[in-house]
């Protein structure tokens, strides 16, 4: 069952990623607004997980038919964009993301009363987050150290804290709890396919240390449609892959050590939101800094090193030799038929 989980997975995440990078590549050569296609293809990787299981187990219908349906929507939003309003479009697809996590987290709570177990199975239980706060503690902590030291070495310290003393930007991460009951869905979308249900197969494949890397590798290559036509330009595109790959690996050693110590999808989710938020608030910008960087290789040097020596650290630590990976969501399964 668990390797058909996987092909399933596969099929249905990469899938939707390249059947989509074609709307993509139009819209882009148009010069169109492209802003939605991040947001449907951070939906991707739990739309394969959720047709994965599915077509082997069934699952949480009240859960994964609205998450399916409403990846579908914003599909298809996005694709609107070349035709329509570029600001209708936006609002309406932000309106179905606030909408969605709402609506879906009002149905986890009813799964939560009427079968605790199948929220275990689904990797929807919270886990251990009176220990993960601790490490949403670091994570914040470790981020703003980053920025510092990235704004030493350019020598624009002064214009770093000019931004962090804006009322809006202090507002703006103090909101962030609040914020994210409303946005949670997008960055479970993509923790749900690659912690909860590839970490623990690639671990219990190749270990512990080596699953959580190619998950990095994974991922980062999963980015490759928004790497050229989105975050970045084509002829940037070397420099944004290699940027993507090194995000993707040392984001994805630190979250997947998480994931293993509270077992909480949830942290982890969070911890996701949290960078991707930051990236644009503490740039004193908006949404719109996120797409068409252009990188010199000091900078992605620089970003490599930070990133790697403060996050990919933590593929060194004791318990990461030691400790058992996760169960796959097929152990989880099988787990509930034997207790039956």
């Amino acid at each position: 069952m668990e390797k058909k989980q996987l092909k399933y997975f596969y099929l249905f995440n990469f899938g939707l990623t390249i059947l989509m990078a074609i709307p993509l590549a139009i819209a882009y050569t148009h010069e169109k607004d492209t802003s939605v296609f991040p947001l449907a293809q951070m939906l991707y990787p739990a739309f394969g997980v959720m047709m994965a299981r599915l077509l082997t187990k069934g699952g949480p219908k009240k859960i994964f038919f609205p998450y399916l349906a409403g990846t579908g929507l914003i599909m298809l939003s996005s694709i609107a964009l070349y035709f329509t309003d570029s600001m209708v479009v936006n609002g309406l697809s932000q309106g179905l993301v606030i909408l969605l996590s709402l609506y879906l987290l009002f149905q986890i709570r009813r799964l939560y009363k009427k079968d605790p177990e199948d929220l275990y199975i689904s990797g929807l239980h919270l886990g251990n987050v009176k220990k993960g706060m601790v490490w949403i503690l670091f994570f914040l902590a470790t981020i703003f150290l980053r920025f510092i030291l990235s704004h030493l070495l350019e020598g624009t310290m002064d214009e770093f804290l000019e931004i962090l003393t804006r009322p809006r930007v202090i507002l703006a991460v103090l909101l962030l709890p609040v914020n994210f009951l409303f946005t949670w869905l997008v960055f479970f979308g993509e923790e749900y396919g690659w912690r909860y249900f590839l970490q623990p197969v690639l671990q219990k494949k190749y270990g512990v240390r080596k699953g959580i890397i190619l998950v990095g590798l994974i991922w980062g290559m999963w980015h490759l449609p928004l790497n050229l036509m989105f975050y970045n330009t084509i002829d940037q595109g070397l420099l944004s892959v290699i940027t993507q790959w090194i995000t993707c690996i040392g984001y994805g050693i630190f979250f997947g050590y998480v994931y293993q110590k509270t077992d909480s999808l949830w942290i982890v989710c969070f911890l996701h939101y949290v960078n991707n938020n930051l990236a644009v608030i503490l740039t004193g910008q908006g949404p719109e800094v996120l797409q068409n960087n252009v990188f010199t290789w000091s900078g992605v040097a620089l970003h490599g090193i930070l990133t790697l020596v403060l996050f990919g650290g933590f593929l060194f630590v004791k318990e990461l030799r030691t400790r058992i990976p996760l169960p796959t969501m097929a152990e989880r399964l099988a787990s509930k038929e034997i207790s039956e």
